[in-house]
């Protein structure tokens, strides 16, 4: 569905934009390890569309009861 690839490619660029203005590393929750490249894939070309020299920290986590959900953590201020 065109309309569904859309909203998802506009909320991956607003969670880029988020990862990069507030610094945060990321954890991508998946249900299966198979989801886990592609979506890495999606964040991080986003994020180095923004900010080509972001040093974007990936952690995956695998919780086989929740669908995929992308976790940010903002780098805290010193």
């Amino acid at each position: 569905n065109i309309t569904d690839s859309a909203k998802l490619r506009h909320q991956l660029d607003l969670i880029a934009q988020d990862i990069v203005n507030y610094q945060c590393a990321v954890i991508l929750q998946v249900p299966r390890t198979a989801d886990y490249p592609w979506l890495a894939t999606l964040v991080s070309k986003r994020v180095k569309k923004l900010d080509p020299g972001f040093d974007l920290k990936l952690e995956r986590q695998l919780i086989r009861r929740v669908p995929a959900q992308i976790v940010l953590i903002p780098s805290k201020p010193e």
